[in-house]
């Protein structure tokens, strides 16, 4: 049972134990910071447990019940729609390319004359030969720079760098 002594509304008796009420709100922004550490993609958690703590710093200045609770839903606020939007920054992955996509708009040299008449064509690119045509049907000769365009199966379209 809890029981809020009316002098200062400061200090809370729990189960007959006498605790001031900033500690309360300390040990409760702790444990809720505790748990969000170890739930990752959950800030919500966070946002409750920063306000617990700066709800403690009320109490502790002295101020009454209704002073903390203002205290904890506007610091739930602040936190939510000031703080969280910045930590949501940090966290943003940049996307890598991989498997075909990563070959999109790279440099590749021809190695074998790409000509569409003759079937025939071949660049390297990262240590790799594949086939390619030319984007616009042109003849590419040996050792031109070329840029990948498209791919489709083990093909890749390239056209002449420019």
């Amino acid at each position: 049972m809890v029981v809020w002594h009316n002098k200062v509304e400061s200090s809370i008796t729990l189960n007959g134990i006498i605790m001031e009420a900033w500690y309360y709100w300390i040990i409760l922004g702790v444990i809720l910071w505790i748990v969000e550490i170890f739930s990752y993609p959950f800030f919500i958690i966070g946002i409750f447990g920063t306000s617990s703590l700066v709800a403690g710093l009320v109490a502790f200045a002295g101020f009454g019940f209704k002073a903390q609770l203002i205290a904890f839903s506007v610091g739930s606020l602040v936190v939510a729609y000031g703080v969280r939007p910045l930590f949501n920054g940090f966290r943003a992955r940049r996307v890598e390319k991989t498997n075909v996509d990563a070959l999109l708009d790279r440099v590749c040299v021809v190695v074998e004359e790409i000509d569409a008449d003759k079937g025939s064509g071949r660049v390297k690119i990262g240590g790799e030969t594949w086939k390619a045509v030319a984007v616009n049907g042109q003849v590419v000769p040996v050792g031109e720079q070329v840029v990948v365009k498209d791919v489709q199966g083990c093909t890749l379209f390239v056209e002449v760098k420019s």
